[in-house]
């Protein structure tokens, strides 16, 4: 059993190396500039409500937990219908509101079907969060930056917690999933498999041999046969789950949330875009025009309907105008930004432009496909931009963030194999240590015999390496478990 106890020490040591986790596509590189930034995005837990009907009660459970995701301890922002925007007219002014909750300006007598149609149709970032008739919504809790994987697992834990008893509690039949925290999920999987592995393999047979064989088996077979299956499952277990795809089973409450964020809103994967060019290059009529035109080629070459400068000053023209285009003049640009500037109290503007006009992003999302879909569109997105913005000195960067476990699945096979080489290795000690026992003991059999008819001519001892072994065992008593051994050797 001591071979099974260092296994397991083993394997238990190597359990942190087993990790998925979400790759930022491509890797992104500090900004060490020193210049103006825009809000680091972070991970995200995303609540997935579904319901038959979109009803008062609905909307409430939504901003109840909304309300309550906001102070739960390491969520940094939640979005959610009840606090995202819709452009309204005022007159000949633009403003924005949410579409649905207390803080909704528009006329109550505003059907609620017909507000989550505009609010999936607008590009101020409520698309992302409900589906076209309503029935199934979104709330966005985003995590605190820095936070380690103990606190983030906790964040979940508890936001989930928000969002059961909130759902069971408006009393309407409300389906809940909290879907975006794959790679932990898998984490926890790929580590719960490595344990089942390890167990059925040394474990579970070595307490066979202890309870129903009583010790006829030798302990280097059991952990030859154990490293042997651990090898096995090392050769048979490479790739699989290595895709970024099904990192979890199908039946998985992750896995299932995911699915429905995938099919019936805009997608799970966060995809940014990010501008950088001189100060106040983002006030020019003709930049931001190119710069719609980049998100355009986004939303019909693969759906992404990004929210960003551009789309927002772009519908705020058609609102008021009726012509969906960038303003061509840079005084009514200028109008339209000083009138962004004061949405949601002041909060809107800084996600998507620094104060200087030097950056600025698009925000969208993107069904998971898997990490070689995100490099083949950001290939192709990074071709497209460098054409459209080539005199201007701005430069683009896409990026998206994909849970993989392919870290955690090289992990685990490294696991297996180191955990396989050092059975069969523990095994082959044993072994030959019992049959250099087993020996020993025989000559010292045979040394004794020879000691008791032995003149006293002087006639000197044997001194074989096996006898003198033999002696020094029996001087420290350690001989005693292979005694058994020597009834059925012959003398």
């Amino acid at each position: 059993m001591f071979g099974v106890l260092v296994l397991v020490v083993v394997s238990l040591a190597l359990v942190p190396g087993i990790k998925a986790t979400t790759n930022a596509i491509p890797h992104q590189v500090a900004d060490t500039s020193g210049r103006p930034a825009l809000p680091q995005s972070a991970e995200r837990l995303i609540a997935v409500l579904d319901s038959d009907q979109l009803t008062p009660e609905y909307i409430s459970a939504i901003q109840r937990i909304t309300e309550r995701a906001e102070t739960t301890q390491g969520v940094a922002r939640v979005r959610s219908v009840t606090n995202s925007l819709v452009l309204i007219k005022n007159g000949l002014q633009v403003g924005a509101t949410p579409p649905v909750g207390p803080r909704s300006v528009l006329p109550l007598e505003v059907p609620l079907v017909e507000r989550a149609q505009m609010a999936s149709a607008a590009r101020l970032g409520s698309g992302d969060l409900i589906s076209a008739d309503g029935r199934t919504t979104a709330v966005v809790a985003e995590l605190q930056l820095g936070q380690d994987d103990e606190q983030r697992a906790r964040t979940a834990e508890q936001f989930q917690e928000v969002v059961t008893s909130e759902a069971e509690a408006a009393g309407i039949g409300i389906t809940s999933h909290v879907a975006g925290y794959t790679a932990n999920a898998a984490t926890e999987g790929l580590r719960s498999d490595y344990a089942t592995i390890v167990y059925l393999a040394c474990i579970l047979p070595a307490l066979i041999a202890l309870a129903l064989l009583r010790g006829r088996v030798p302990c280097s077979a059991v952990l030859a046969a154990g490293g042997a299956a651990l090898l096995l499952a090392a050769v048979l277990s490479t790739n699989i789950a290595a895709t970024d795809v099904g990192l979890l089973p199908a039946d998985h409450p992750i896995a299932q949330g995911n699915r429905i964020v995938d099919e019936r809103l805009h997608g799970m994967i966060p995809i940014e875009v990010e501008f950088t060019g001189r100060p106040d290059d983002f006030r020019k009529p003709e930049v931001l025009a190119r710069l719609d035109a980049l998100a355009n080629w986004l939303r019909d070459e693969y759906g992404v309907k990004a929210t960003g400068l551009s789309s927002t000053v772009r519908d705020e023209t058609g609102v008021i105008t009726g012509v969906d285009s960038v303003p061509p003049n840079p005084d009514d640009l200028a109008t339209l930004l000083a009138a962004t500037a004061e949405f949601d109290d002041g909060t809107f503007l800084p996600n998507i432009v620094t104060d200087d006009y030097s950056r600025t992003r698009l925000i969208g999302s993107w069904p998971n496909r898997g990490a070689d879909a995100v490099v083949s569109m950001e290939r192709r997105f990074d071709r497209i931009a460098s054409a459209e913005l080539a005199d201007t000195g701005i430069v683009a960067r896409l990026t998206a963030k994909v849970p993989t476990a392919e870290p955690a699945t090289e992990a685990l096979n490294n696991a297996l194999g180191i955990l396989g080489a050092l059975a069969i290795a523990l095994a082959a000690t044993l072994g030959l240590l019992g049959f250099w026992a087993r020996h020993a003991l025989h000559d010292r059999e045979r040394w004794l015999e020879w000691d008791d008819d032995a003149d006293d001519d002087g006639e000197p001892e044997p001194s074989s390496l096996f006898a003198r072994g033999a002696g020094a065992l029996h001087g420290h008593g350690l001989g005693h478990r292979h005694r058994r051994a020597l009834d059925d050797v012959p003398s």
